[in-house]
């Protein structure tokens, strides 16, 4: 099997797994508040953080990855102006990416895989103000 079925084998576990979750959720006994039942789902947003009812945090972490990617594209703007100074691209990158992308991170419950795909967004976003630009050489010899 090749890399690429891997990766799609996978991705398809994943799903029916979650779907059973999702599922065995819906089955279990509604909360009644005062006449009326409350509908009962797997996950939910409080807040501006999605909670599971398995207790997973890789949808909060997933939607907030989106999120910081959107914003980071939104400033590319201003990542790739020449005029703006280096340090002044690295503020703007911790409070208007980082911040998005780590809001709600204090009820985390960090697994490796989740910290790697963290770490991975954020690396990949960091790029932006850091990457040097056609005006500026890449090396302070060119």
């Amino acid at each position: 099997m090749s890399g690429e079925q891997v990766f799609y084998q996978r991705k398809a576990e994943t799903a029916a797994q979650t779907r059973k979750k999702m599922d065995t959720q819906a089955s279990r006994p509604g909360v009644k508040c005062g006449s009326s039942s409350l509908e009962n789902v797997f996950h939910f947003k409080y807040l501006d953080s999605i909670f599971a009812a398995d207790g997973s945090h890789d949808y909060d972490v997933t939607r907030r990855i989106k999120l910081a990617m959107t914003r980071c594209g939104k400033l590319r703007n201003v990542f790739s102006s020449p005029d703006i100074p280096l340090p002044t691209k690295l503020s703007i990158y911790k409070t208007a990416v980082m911040s998005v992308l780590t809001y709600g991170c204090e009820a985390w419950a960090l697994t490796d895989a989740l910290q790697a795909r963290l770490n991975g967004a954020n690396s990949s976003q960091a790029h932006w103000p850091l990457r040097p630009r056609r005006s500026q050489p890449s090396h302070p010899d060119v």
